[in-house]
């Protein structure tokens, strides 16, 4: 059969009215925009500036099927990310699947912060709750030679972290473990970081459905009367052995619960306790060092 030729810029300009008809309760013009340059990008290899040169580019059946799909896909609100299977972090590209949360800026964030506030070669790091590994991989990447080690409780994310380890022969040493309840003797890290459950039960109404009919619920929800339950635990592990003396522990967190965290923090033995806003101003990292 014979490939269909299409105008680049009138593919884009049909695809972004097809997709913002469904989707215009769930997303700005500007994302539909972005989503659409996204689909361009991996299924057809063209860019932005083929569409302002109105590229000619053919189709054959097989391909025009696979958008087809995936449209229909973005068009029930599953996530683009999950449909074209891969999502940028910190300037790389990381596999995911509906196993793992899909990477938000926030964590960038935090990564860039731990990267610029550890340069000293050779620190021992711990990620809990790696789910796609982007920040373990990411450490591993951007810091002086460190030895990183990541857990996750679910055995689908860390497959899919170990495909991104493996994507940059990025050198990590995986635990299947719930933090809740740990087998492995996890001690003497020089950093650790974890960007935990940390969203209330009650504020899923918040919540866009690509999100909550997508995404991993036991990455995301904590249950409302204890929403410091993994943050809680880890400092205490941390005091029990597993950060050493003047380490550094690193949360994203729920900005409703700052406050409340660093107190908690601080009851454990937590000292230079630092709360760093993000981009949109709001609270969303703690950083504390452990002394005994």
């Amino acid at each position: 059969m014979k490939e269909k030729v299409y105008s680049a810029r009138a593919w884009y300009q049909t695809t972004v009215e097809q997709i913002s008809q469904s989707l215009s309760a769930t997303y700005a013009i500007e994302e539909v925009r972005y989503m659409t340059l996204m689909l361009m990008e991996h299924y057809l290899q063209l860019k932005r500036n083929d569409i302002l040169l109105d590229r000619q580019f053919q189709l054959d059946a097989n391909k025009e099927n696979q958008l087809r799909v995936a449209i229909a896909r973005i068009c029930k609100e599953e996530p683009i990310q999950y449909v074209i299977g891969e999502t940028f972090f910190y300037g790389r590209s990381f596999f995911v699947s509906p196993a793992v949360l899909i990477p938000r800026r926030e964590t960038e964030e935090l990564v860039d912060i731990i990267v610029k506030s550890n340069t000293k070669e050779g620190l021992k790091v711990l990620d809990i709750g790696t789910g796609s590994g982007c920040i373990a991989v990411t450490l591993n990447q951007e810091m002086n030679s460190p030895y990183v080690e990541a857990l996750d409780a679910s055995q689908e994310a860390l497959a899919v972290a170990k495909a991104n380890a493996g994507r940059y022969n990025a050198d990590i040493q995986w635990y299947l473990e719930d933090i809740l309840a740990p087998n492995e003797k996890l001690q003497a890290y020089d950093l650790v970081v974890s960007n935990p459950p940390y969203v209330k039960e009650s504020e899923k109404q918040q919540m866009q459905n690509n999100v909550l009919k997508y995404e991993p619920y036991q990455a995301l929800f904590v249950e409302d009367h204890d929403p410091l339950l993994f943050y809680r635990q880890i400092a205490n592990l941390c005091k029990e052995g597993m950060l050493k003396n003047g380490g550094r522990l690193y949360f994203e967190i729920n900005e409703a619960h700052s406050k409340e965290l660093v107190e908690m923090l601080k009851s454990i033995g937590f000292r230079e306790i630092e709360e760093i806003k993000d981009l949109q101003q709001k609270d969303r990292f703690v950083c504390a060092m452990f002394t005994f």
